[in-house]
């Protein structure tokens, strides 16, 4: 059995898994955090692309004003 944050795994369900997990276990919380953010920052400009796609006829400042709403939103 192994832990991270509380939560408890069989580390025998399958090799794949137990490497994901002892990976992020060993993997130390800056450089987690780093990689969150930057998995953030992909998925911002996959949303910019989307919503470029989505209004062509608009401008950079549009398409700027509905990602700015896309981020504040709460859903």
């Amino acid at each position: 059995m192994g832990s991270m944050a509380g939560i408890v795994y069989d580390l025998a369900v399958d090799a794949l898994r137990r490497d994901d997990i002892e990976r992020a276990i060993s993997t130390p919380p800056a450089e987690r955090l780093l990689r969150t953010l930057e998995l953030m920052d992909v998925g911002i400009e996959m949303q910019r692309e989307s919503l470029k796609r989505r209004h062509p006829e608009e401008s950079e400042p549009q398409i700027e004003q509905r990602l700015r709403a896309w981020l504040l939103a709460r859903d």
